[in-house]
């Protein structure tokens, strides 16, 4: 499931001010249902009947996915997918984007923005991952000439001047799913000065760069050696 977010320079404004700067998002939204499920003195968080869901703080805005939660009688929470409903990554990211630049151009006049990031968080079929997972849980176990039994692996990798990863793996034999965290940045060195139309832009291509990453690491495109 996709996530998107932003990280700004400090901005101290309580949640009750954030929420009077969002209103006019309840026309922009009136096709939608949506609610406040969350309203602390710095912190506000939506969600909308759709899955997407913004929290805003005094440095952050992070929009992302889940398919919505439905409780059963004995008080467990599940996820509530109908046959044929779940979506793909490439499906659900654009989604999170226009709910980002909706907020973001209610919110956004003029701010520094230090980070730009997009995530991917999967569970895969342990039996049949990916070739660059596989290969990647290979790389892992190459000291010790074999396939490990378990991962909880958590790298970071600078990708260029201003792009980096942290992958985060967590797996076992007898594991259902593998999970996977693909946690891709762009990085602003110094904080660049931005409004809501410049910040989408960057957005944009921000999503660009980290989709292109993510096949390269599930396609197994990476420096593995020999």
């Amino acid at each position: 499931m996709p996530t998107l977010g932003f990280a700004f320079n400090p901005v101290i404004r309580h949640g009750a001010f954030l929420w009077r700067d969002l209103e006019e998002l309840t026309t922009r939204w009136s096709h939608e249902p949506f609610q406040v499920s969350d309203l602390e003195p710095m912190k506000i968080r939506i969600e909308r009947s759709s899955g997407v869901h913004c929290t805003i703080d005094q440095q952050n805005i992070v929009v992302g996915f889940s398919y919505p939660v439905a409780v059963t009688e004995d008080g467990r929470q599940i996820a509530f997918v109908k046959v044929g409903e779940k979506r793909a990554f490439t499906d659900l990211l654009p989604l999170v984007r226009e709910t980002a630049a909706d907020v973001c151009g209610v919110l956004i006049k003029k701010r520094l923005v230090s980070r730009i990031g997009v995530v991917a968080n999967v569970k895969l079929p342990p039996d049949a991952p990916p070739p660059g997972v596989e290969q990647y849980l290979h790389h892992l176990g190459r000291p010790w000439r074999s396939a490990p039994e378990a991962v909880v692996s958590r790298v970071t990798a600078r990708l260029s001047t201003t792009e980096r990863c942290h992958h985060q793996v967590q797996w076992q034999t007898e594991s259902t799913a593998l999970a996977l965290n693909l946690d891709w940045q762009r990085l602003c060195e110094p904080p660049k000065e931005v409004d809501a139309k410049s910040l989408e832009k960057l957005a944009v291509e921000a999503c660009d760069s980290a989709l292109q990453y993510f096949d390269k690491f599930g396609e197994g495109d990476l420096n593995y050696g020999d």
